[in-house]
Order: structure tokens, then sequence, then C-alpha cells
């Protein structure tokens, strides 16, 4: 069984391998606070992938959740001792900040809806799913730099959802290939766009306007979201606004490319990886 570090270790080489778009901790967060967002950022990882893997059906899928789902009720149980590194680096990070559960409930939750929901009839439905998708690991985040107060938490979740909807934009095909659809059903009707415009790689100008129309909903919650930045201390500051400003990023790039999300998935480079950094960096 790898001891504490050697977990620590193992989670940040998996979030280093899968979160292409944003830096998860900066170069001037410490060392030890870094290992704690590893810690729940490989836990988010992992629960994706379950609910995301190409190689079991519907019932297993749900099943590995619900054996997840009761590893994390274990770790907080006093003297149980985890054998994945992933829930060892974790435990360890829940006992250092007395993390609740629940943030962590959602985020299987969320990944169950995915097995069972396909559609969203409107925003409520998918501003719902975001609640249990992407806010709690804001929430979370918080906790490892000291807040859990509601005032935070909601200007947290105007950046999170935010951040959903842009990462739904930017995986529109690799979703629609697993069977969903994060655009709302309203919307798709009000902008007279069908299903099958998702794989059209002739630009369909309804689809055109539909896309502008979700990527300036994206840019009003980052908006909302950016009250929050004075309210965290200098310390943690440049890391909260690394997400914001990485997703705007990537909106902007869908905006600069016509909104042809089809064509031209956006995807960020070491350039606007850089531009994100000295951004978070000046605006302190």
């Amino acid at each position: 069984m790898p001891n504490i570090q050697e977990s620590y270790t193992y989670c940040e080489n998996l979030v280093k391998s899968h979160y292409e778009n944003f830096t998860i901790g900066s170069l001037f967060l410490p060392k030890h606070i870094k290992n704690h967002l590893y810690a729940i950022y490989s836990f988010c990882r992992n629960t994706d992938d379950i609910g995301d893997s190409l190689f079991e059906n519907k019932i297993e899928k749900l099943n590995n959740l619900d054996i997840l789902e009761a590893e994390l009720h274990k770790c907080y149980k006093k003297g149980y001792m985890p054998k994945d590194p992933f829930m060892i680096a974790l435990q360890d990070t829940i006992n250092k900040f007395n993390i609740n559960i629940t943030p962590f409930l959602k985020l299987i939750e969320a990944n169950r809806i995915d097995q069972t929901k396909f559609r969203y009839n409107n925003f409520k439905e998918l501003e719902n799913y975001c609640s249990k998708s992407a806010n709690p690991v804001g929430h979370l985040v918080l906790n490892i730099f000291g807040y859990s107060d509601d005032l935070r938490k909601t200007l947290s979740d105007y950046t999170c959802t935010a951040l959903q909807l842009t990462n739904f934009l930017q995986g529109i095909q690799n979703d629609y290939n697993l069977g969903r659809i994060y655009i709302p059903n309203e919307d798709m009707e009000n902008f007279n766009c069908k299903e099958k415009d998702i794989l059209n790689s002739n630009s369909n100008p309804n689809f055109i306007k539909l896309v502008r129309f979700q990527t300036n909903r994206a840019y009003d919650l980052f908006k909302k979201g950016e009250d929050l930045f004075p309210l965290i201390t200098r310390r943690f500051r440049t890391d909260i606004k690394l997400f914001s400003i990485g997703g705007i990023k990537i909106l902007d790039k869908i905006k600069s490319q016509g909104y042809d999300i089809i064509n031209n998935p956006p995807k960020l480079n070491m350039k606007d990886k850089l531009e994100i950094i000295f951004k978070s960096i000046i605006n302190k």
C-alpha cells in the first residue's frame, strides 16, 4: 500500500495528465496546499472516468459509482485505511480540513444522472445539473483556502457553472458520441436547430447563433463570479482567478473562430496558458 506522499504524487501525476485547459495550483501556491487540490481533483477525475467509461454499460457504471460512494463513506470512519492512492490522499485532505461529505456525494450523483438523463428541457434543468457536476468543486477548493460561507460559495457557483457550460461547448461532439446533449432543448428550438447540426461540418447559421447565445450566457456568469476575487486573500486569489480567466480565454477562442465549434473545437496552447497565468498575476 502506498504511503501518504506517494499517494499525493500519484494524484499530482493524474491531474497533470488530464487537466489540459487549466493549471491546478499556481507557482505561488504552497506545495502542501497544491497536494490537497490534487487529491480533490483526482477524486473528480476518477468519478468522471467511471461515469464516462466506454467499456462498461449503464448498470456496471452505476454499480461502480455505488462502490466509490461506499468507499467515500468509509473514509469518514475513524480507523479506516483506504488502499487506492487517490483515496489515501483524499482521506488525509478530508481529515486535515474537516471537509463535509456533501460536495463529494453531489459529484457522484452528477455521474449517476449522466447514465439516465441525456437531454435537458431548459436552462433551469441544466443549471441544476451543474449544481452537482461543477459547483461542488468550487466549494471544495474554497474549503481548502479556508472559506465556507454562503456568499463566497454563491459567487463561486457562478464561475463553476460558467466553466461547465464552457466545457460543454468545448466537448460538444464527444458528449454527443456518449449520447448526451448539454444544450437545452428550449434553446435548440428557439434557434431552430436540430440534433444533427452537432455533427454537421457545414456551418449552419442558426447553429452558429445558438453557440453565440450559449457563449454569451457563460460570459455573463463569469462576470458575476468576478465579485469573488476581492473576497479571497491575496495568497490564494491568483489561483481562483486562473479558472475564470482560463474559461474566458476558451470563450474568446470560440468567438474569434466565428462560433464554429464543430470544425474548430477550442483548445488552449502553451502561449494561451502563459497569458492566463500572466493576467491572473498582474490583476491581483
